[in-house]
């Protein structure tokens, strides 16, 4: 195991101890629960199997080939959020200022919420499955992988709504259901056999939902970049 990668005001725990305080390397290959808290610089987890939360108030949270039992919880104030090969029961992924970029993901439900950034999700869903996902000021993308169904909700205020799969239009909202915004803004349908939910919002930007890459989206986000 090494150290968490944060400055001296951050904290790790291991089991219930503090471990490796204001180590500049990740943590990694960690057996037991594991918590890493810093107030300012990057938190970075890779192989560890029960990841339970991930916090920084300045800084980002990169976390690979993890997993959790239950709830992961991964935040920041200032700063993105970026995971590869991440398993969970749940996930909670926060962001006053910055991205969140999820790839090969696997959980049964999930909450992503940034206040001023883009998100961008792409991995499988469950059966029943609950996924909720949202921005104030950015665009949403989120990429389906394998051949799980579900319901969509997505709506934005300033943007459009793309679907790249073929969806079964539901009943939709009725115009003027908030002022100002054209019915096409707000839309509902159904993929596959709908069996897991899917709730996309943001105010301003626009949402698109699709089929993953088999790359799982590694040249779309360097295209994004460029």
């Amino acid at each position: 195991m090494q150290g968490g990668r944060q400055d001296v005001g951050g904290e790790v725990s291991h089991d219930g101890e503090k471990l490796n305080q204001g180590r500049p390397d990740p943590v990694a290959k960690v057996r037991g629960d594991l918590q890493v808290e810093s107030t300012s610089g990057t938190v970075e987890a890779t192989g560890t199997p029960r990841v339970l939360r991930l916090k920084t108030i300045s800084g980002d949270v990169r976390i690979t080939d993890a997993s959790a039992p239950d709830v992961l919880s991964a935040s920041t104030v200032s700063g993105s959020v970026e995971a590869r090969g991440l398993k969970a029961r749940g996930l909670e992924v926060v962001s006053v200022s910055g991205d969140l970029v999820l790839f090969n993901t696997a959980c049964d439900r999930a909450q992503l919420r940034t206040v001023n950034g883009n998100v961008q999700y792409v991995g499988s869903m469950s059966k029943g499955g609950r996924y909720e996902i949202s921005s104030h000021s950015g665009d949403v993308r989120f990429e389906l992988v394998g051949n799980g169904g579900f319901e969509l909700s997505a709506r934005t205020f300033n943007g459009e709504v793309n679907s790249e799969l073929p969806l079964v239009m539901g009943k939709q909202p009725d115009e003027g259901d908030i002022p100002g915004m054209p019915k096409n803004h707000d839309i509902r349908g159904t993929y596959g056999d709908g069996s897991a939910l899917l709730i996309v919002k943001t105010f301003s930007g626009d949402v698109t939902v699709g089929r993953a890459e088999a790359d799982n989206g590694k040249d779309r986000k360097d295209k994004r970049k460029d």
